[in-house]
C-alpha cells in the first residue's frame, strides 16, 4: 500500500508538481582566467566556458554569477561597516549554498618541455594552462573540495576538466529535494535510490524561505532546521517517511528534505565519470595535493 501510494506521488510529481530548481544547490561562482600571451586568450575563454558548462550539467548545481549580488553586498558592508556580514547575507537571504572559485592560468611552454614532449610523444601544443577549483560551504563554513590541473594540450582539456567536476560531485555528499506529498503521518519526498538514498537512512527536514529572483534565476533559500525523519520506503526516484505527531503538522508541502550520501558506496559510473575515462585523465594530468585552507567567512 506505502508503495502504491508513493508511485502514485511520482507519477504526479512527474507530470509537473515539481519544479526543476527542487534538488539543486545553489552555487555562487568566479571564473578569472587570464594570460601573458593574446594569443592564447581564446583557448582559456574555451576552457573557462567549458567549466562552467561542466558544473551547470551537473544535475546538483545551479550557478549564479558572482556579478549578480556582489554589487548589493558591497552597497550594503560600506554602509554597515565591519559588523556586515557578507558571507551570512549571501547564504541566508539569497540562498546561496556554496562558493565556487575558479583560476585559469595560461603560459607558454619552454624550449625543453616542447622538445621533451616530442621524445615521449606527447602534447604538441604549444601553451600550457593550470586550472585551480576552489568549493567553499557556505553552512558548513568551510573549503570542501580543492583540485589543480596542469593541461598540457587542448586534446585532453575536455576530458581533464570533466573528470575534476564529477569528482567534485561525488565529494559532495549532501544530496536536497522536497516533500511532494503529505498524507496522514507520511510524507513523499522527491529523493529516491537514483540519488543514493537507502530505507532506514536518516533524512533532514526545513523551511523553505520566500523565493528570491537573481537575474534570470529564481532561488528558494533553505529556512530553519525542523526535524529528522527516516526513510521506510525508497523507489528509484522517491521515497516515503513516516513522522509522528505533533511532527507531521510542523511540515509542509515544498519544504526541503536533505541527506548525506555515502560516498565509499558511489561507484564511477554512477559519479558520472566512466573508470576508463578516469584512468585516461590521471595518467595525462599532475594532480596537486594541498592542506585545504581556513578560509575567512567574508572571503569571496
Amino acid at each position: 500500500m506505502k508503495k502504491a501510494f508513493l508511485l502514485v506521488v511520482m507519477f504526479v510529481m512527474l507530470v509537473g508538481a515539481a519544479s526543476a530548481g527542487d534538488k539543486f544547490y545553489a552555487c555562487l561562482y568566479e571564473m578569472e582566467a587570464k594570460s601573458k600571451d593574446i594569443k592564447q586568450e581564446e583557448w582559456i575563454k574555451s576552457i573557462k566556458d567549458d567549466l562552467i558548462k561542466t558544473l551547470k550539467n551537473s544535475g546538483i548545481f545551479i550557478l549564479v554569477p558572482a556579478g549578480e549580488i556582489k554589487k548589493i553586498t558591497d552597497e550594503i558592508a560600506l554602509k554597515k561597516g565591519s559588523s556586515y556580514d557578507k558571507a551570512k547575507e549571501v547564504s541566508e537571504f539569497y540562498g546561496i549554498d556554496l562558493l565556487i572559485s575558479g583560476k585559469i592560468q595560461g603560459e607558454k611552454k619552454s624550449d625543453d618541455q616542447l622538445l621533451e614532449e616530442l621524445f615521449s610523444e606527447g602534447s604538441s601544443d604549444e601553451y600550457l594552462l593550470t586550472v585551480k577549483l576552489d568549493v567553499y560551504d557556505l553552512a558548513e563554513k568551510k573549503s570542501i573540495f580543492r583540485k589543480e590541473l596542469k593541461i598540457t594540450g587542448k586534446a585532453d582539456a575536455e576530458k581533464l576538466i570533466e573528470t575534476a567536476v564529477w569528482e567534485f560531485k561525488k565529494e559532495f555528499v549532501k544530496r536536497r529535494g522536497r516533500i511532494i506529498k503529505i498524507k496522514g503521518d507520511k510524507l513523499a519526498i522527491n529523493l529516491g535510490a537514483n540519488d543514493g538514498l537507502k530505507s532506514d537512512n536518516v533524512v533532514t527536514f526545513y523551511e523553505a524561505d520566500k523565493p528570491i529572483k537573481l537575474g534570470d534565476l529564481i532561488i528558494i533559500p533553505r529556512g530553519k532546521k525542523l526535524m529528522d525523519g527516516v526513510a521506510t520506503t525508497v523507489i528509484e526516484r522517491g521515497a516515503l517517511v513516516e513522522l509522528e505527531f505533533p511532527n507531521i503538522k510542523k511540515v509542509k508541502e515544498g519544504y526541503y528534505v536533505e541527506f548525506m550520501v555515502n560516498k565509499e558506496l558511489v561507484k564511477s559510473d554512477e559519479a558520472g565519470v566512466p573508470e576508463e575515462k578516469q584512468e585516461a585523465s590521471k595518467s595525462k594530468s599532475e594532480e596537486v595535493k594541498k592542506e585545504i585552507p581556513v578560509k575567512r567567512s567574508g572571503d569571496f
